[in-house]
């Protein structure tokens, strides 16, 4: 019945009478198997626009009747049809007369067709929500001796409890009395009870059940009853957000009188969750109980938990009482050397989080107040972020030594994330990671540590440099495997990138999709100049025709970036230059618009799909745009110097223009996020809003030069910060910004305006070094540009079959 639900297809056209017609014929019909090939077709009738209401009616009472007269493989199969056209019920006009016909089986000897019936009413449970006559059919079927039918009792009350408040305050009454029952077997209880969880319609009803549910546990303490009852207190807390405070505060004081190791690990275990949902509301009391339990207790699991619940709370908003800070500074500390690594991991990461939430806050002063919270002191973050160096660092090893994969790499990620915020941590760990390497064996742990060192490194070029002798002689081993090979020549980028002639040199030791690779992790981190080669050398090997040409048209957006780049580089600061290099720049991407292919195709597979580049085509045209715009409004000033422009004449009609421009690509750009960038794509997503930044604060520039429009340097700033900066947006390019940014904003807003154009010679000199420091800024070529081809089951180079397996390892670096 099933499948041929699934399966059903129709030979009829759009007449739904027709349809109807044959339906009513089959239902007539006294053959059970044409019975069933006739309501098979209701579906179909159900989704048909041009339906009557009166068909609607006649069809859910054919339905009724069969349900009621027919057998129970009828009832069975009534049952799905009905289950597949509930969301169709509003539709009908009369559903009193089918919903009586199929009560009437609720008083059939027969408990398979109760059930049956029980199991119909949970269909409808949204049409028949405060249905009375329903309530009691579940209720009364609930005290029934057939398992099956009280099954289907608790099925139905789980569909009608969160559509109606109503049978929830009754049924609770029901459901308290046969769980506290002792002739209730314990199969029983462990359906009843979670249906508790469903109670969440508001303050009244969640309360109801959480007491009710509290006073169950106190009651019965037994072992396999906390196996059912605490995970359903515990989702109710999660799913109500109702008295989470006073449901955690009885877990604990359950949990210091309970002597049962298992328990204390249920109660633990799910104390975590509502930790993760409810960290605003949770007592501080509650905190400080549980830091003194862990401490107090030898048990690494309940360390390990209360770690867990502490790393939470914080990354939920939460903070740390003055009164338990001591306390869990002294947890924290308590594991620098460890033989349970799940937990020294833990505690790394739970110190981690606090380190991380509290350096942004932290004061000078090394005596803090005693209103504020002991972590806000400057030394006490020093003390964990010393120690946690340290902890790491033995981590490390000991997972190393013990050939621990997959805690390496949550470690290396712990080690990441510290380095991004303390440069003195990121400097001690490539220096470790160096040394580290040396003694490691295993090809795949040595993988994970080459590729955490590239990525400590990005921002740490100057420590990789002293490191570039070491380099070579590693690069000179044979024995390296593609993926080493390709994390140390990484490496070695950064530290020379311009010694192209070496850089070529272990270029053609490496495979070519380690060369494609390589390729793109270049663009990212902006380093156009060996991209062009790496991609060039592709070219040679690349054998499908779409291909080719996509491969051309990276080459011409790289060449247009690097024409970029070597004005930020330069030195000079003649517009007529900077003028040429745009005009370059935008003729490159124009090039890269007209050979990039519109779909691409997969020869090696009929069955696939072109894939559309919708996307990169936009976002070429959109950065083309930029340059051009760029490049005619610095154009437009520079010949207003020479006096070839007057700004009342021409000047001031064509800087309007151009602004209008420049809030046209913005909003453009922000179609383009919504349209194709998902969330998970953070760079792409980055460098779209820094693209928009640059169009906007432009505009806002013109606005204010032209119509004296306010320009508030703080908005600018805050929307700065979001961004931070990604891969290829140094540090040093993020404060290059921000020094633009407040000299433009502090030049500008001191101006007076007494006299008409008294200071429009000034104006646009700062409008013409905000808009050449902006465009020699550019962002890296965006992710997505790179997946479709990472992706597609044709190889994009004809490298050797093991090429393929390793994609899905790097992709992610």
């Amino acid at each position: 019945m099933d499948v041929l639900l699934n399966n059903q297809t129709t030979s009829y056209s759009d007449d739904p009478n027709r349809l109807w017609v044959d339906i009513d014929r089959g239902i007539r019909s006294k053959e059970p198997q044409r019975q069933f090939e006739a309501i098979l077709k209701i579906p179909s009738l159900f989704n048909k626009q041009s339906t009557s209401t009166t068909l609607y009616s006649a069809a859910l009472i054919q339905l009724a009747t069969l349900f009621q007269e027919g057998s129970n493989e009828m009832r069975l199969n009534v049952t799905k049809v009905l289950d597949r056209v509930a969301n169709r019920f509003h539709k009908s006009a009369m559903l009193d007369d089918p919903i009586k016909l199929i009560y009437s089986v609720m008083h059939s000897n027969d408990c398979i067709a109760r059930a049956l019936t029980l199991r119909a009413l949970g269909k409808m449970a949204h049409v028949l929500a405060d249905d009375v006559e329903a309530h009691l059919h579940i209720g009364h079927a609930l005290d029934s001796n057939d398992e099956m039918e009280i099954l289907a009792a608790v099925r139905a009350a789980k569909k009608f409890i969160p559509c109606s408040k109503t049978f929830a305050m009754s049924i609770s009454t029901k459901l308290v009395s046969l769980i506290e029952d002792v002739t209730t077997p314990l199969t029983m209880k462990s359906w009843l009870v979670p249906l508790f969880e469903q109670m969440t319609h508001d303050v009244t009803v969640s309360m109801k059940g959480r007491q009710l549910l509290i006073s169950l546990i106190s009651n019965d303490a037994t072992e396999e009853f906390l196996q059912i009852a605490v995970p359903t207190l515990a989702h109710l807390a999660v799913k109500s957000h109702i008295e989470i405070g006073e449901t955690v505060t009885f877990f604990l004081q359950f949990l210091k009188l309970e002597p049962r190791q298992s328990c204390r690990k249920l109660i633990l275990s799910h104390l975590v969750p509502i930790a993760r949902c409810g960290s605003i509301v949770w007592l501080d009391s509650t905190t400080e109980d549980l830091i003194q339990y862990a401490n107090n207790s030898d048990n690494d699991y309940v360390r390990l938990q209360v770690l867990k619940i502490i790393e939470a709370l914080i990354n939920g908003g939460g903070y740390i009482s003055p009164k338990c800070a001591p306390d869990l500074k002294k947890l924290l500390q308590m594991f620098t050397i460890h033989n349970n690594i799940e937990l020294a991991y833990q505690c790394c990461s739970t110190t981690l989080r606090i380190v991380l939430k509290y350096r942004n806050t932290s004061h000078i002063s090394s005596t803090p107040s005693q209103n504020n919270e002991l972590f806000s002191s400057q030394a006490v973050l020093d003390d964990l972020t010393d120690y946690l160096n340290t902890t790491l660092a033995v981590l490390l090893t000991e997972e190393i030594q013990c050939n621990h994969i997959k805690e390496l790499q949550d470690t290396l990620n712990l080690i990441e994330q510290l380095s991004r915020a303390y440069t003195d941590s990121a400097q001690n760990f490539i220096h470790l990671l160096f040394t580290t390497r040396g003694n490691v064996e295993n090809p795949e742990i040595l993988t994970y540590l080459t590729k955490s060192l590239v990525r400590l490194s990005i921002n740490h070029t100057e420590i990789i440099t002293n490191q570039i002798v070491e380099l070579r002689r590693l690069l000179a081993h044979t024995s390296l495997n593609d993926d080493v090979r390709y994390n140390l020549l990484a490496l070695f980028v950064l530290s020379n990138p311009s010694d192209m002639n070496e850089i070529q040199e272990h270029i053609n030791q490496l495979s070519l999709w380690k060369c494609f690779l390589l390729a793109r992790w270049c663009i990212r981190h902006c380093l156009y100049k060996l991209a062009i080669e790496l991609l060039q050398r592709l070219l040679t090997h690349v054998h499908v025709s779409a291909h080719v040409m996509w491969l051309e048209a990276l080459i011409d957006m790289c060449r247009g970036e690097e024409r970029l780049q070597i004005l930020m580089n330069s030195s000079k600061n003649d517009l007529q230059i900077l003028c040429d290099s745009l005009a370059e720049a935008g003729a490159f991407y124009e090039s890269s618009l007209i050979q990039m292919p519109r779909k691409l195709s997969y020869d090696d597979d009929e069955r696939s799909n072109d894939t559309q580049f919708t996307f990169e085509r936009a976002y070429c045209s959109i950065r083309s745009s930029i340059l051009q715009h760029f490049y005619e409004l610095i154009h437009t000033i520079y010949q207003y110097d020479l006096g070839m422009v007057s700004f009342e004449l021409l000047g001031k009609r064509m800087l309007t223009i151009m602004a209008k421009r420049f809030s046209t690509i913005s909003s453009k750009i922000n179609n383009i996020q919504q349209q194709f960038c998902s969330d998970k794509d953070t760079q792409t997503i980055w460098c779209l809003t820094f693209s928009r930044y640059l169009c906007d604060i432009i505009y806002a520039v013109i606005e204010r030069i032209i119509r004296r429009v306010p320009l508030d340097k703080t908005i600018w700033f805050n929307r700065l910060n979001e961004m931070s900066w990604r891969d290829g947006f140094t540090e040093q390019m993020f404060i290059r910004l921000q020094h633009v940014i407040e000299f433009v904003c502090t030049r500008l807003h001191g101006k007076k305006t007494a006299k008409k154009n008294a200071n429009i010679d000034e104006e646009l000199a700062i409008l013409q070094y905000l808009a050449t420091s902006l465009i020699s800024i550019s962002p890296a070529i965006p992710r997505m540009f790179f997946q479709k081809l990472q992706k597609s089951n044709t190889k994009l180079t004809a490298g050797s079959s093991s090429e393929n397996q390793d994609r899905s390892a790097l992709e992610s670096s």
